[in-house]
């Protein structure tokens, strides 16, 4: 969106879903970071990688590795460079929350003491995706202007 003062100058406006997008991307980059924070992250010295033997936890009830946490902060990036059009923010919102929608149903699905548990993912992990992953999708549709809706 577009406006212009009384003086002439453009100034720009964010929409809702870009401001949106922003707030989540924000907060993916801040657990990525918190999930690399002994104390924060509790059992840390025990921090692997990947896979399902890292038995750190962030706010000691997240399973976190390595992995897990660079992947929330490139998320987390991911959603401050879509953030800066409202198509992009809409995409970020809709397909990320279908991403924790799939990444629900893999931690349902997997066992988390087998090697498919790269990530690795415990229940709490997975209650969160569901949760993550249906928040974003109603953050997209419901916070995109009419037109981009259709």
């Amino acid at each position: 969106m577009v406006s212009r003062s009384h003086t002439g100058d453009v100034a720009r406006t964010r929409a809702l879903v870009q401001t949106a997008a922003l707030v989540v991307a924000a907060v993916f980059v801040l657990v990525g970071v918190l999930g690399f924070i002994p104390g924060i992250t509790t059992d840390y010295s025990s921090m692997t990688f990947a896979g399902h033997h890292s038995e750190a936890k962030l706010l000691g009830v997240f399973q976190v590795s390595i992995l897990h946490n660079i992947v929330h902060l490139l998320f987390g990036v991911a959603g401050f460079a879509l953030a800066r059009t409202v198509g992009g923010a809409r995409a970020y919102l809709i397909g990320g929350g279908a991403i924790y929608l799939v990444l629900w149903l893999f931690g349902l699905l997997v066992g988390q003491d087998t090697a498919a548990n790269f990530v690795p993912l415990n229940a709490a992990d997975d209650w969160l995706h569901l949760l993550l992953g249906l928040g974003m999708i109603a953050l997209g549709f419901f916070t995109s202007p009419r037109t981009a809706r259709r």
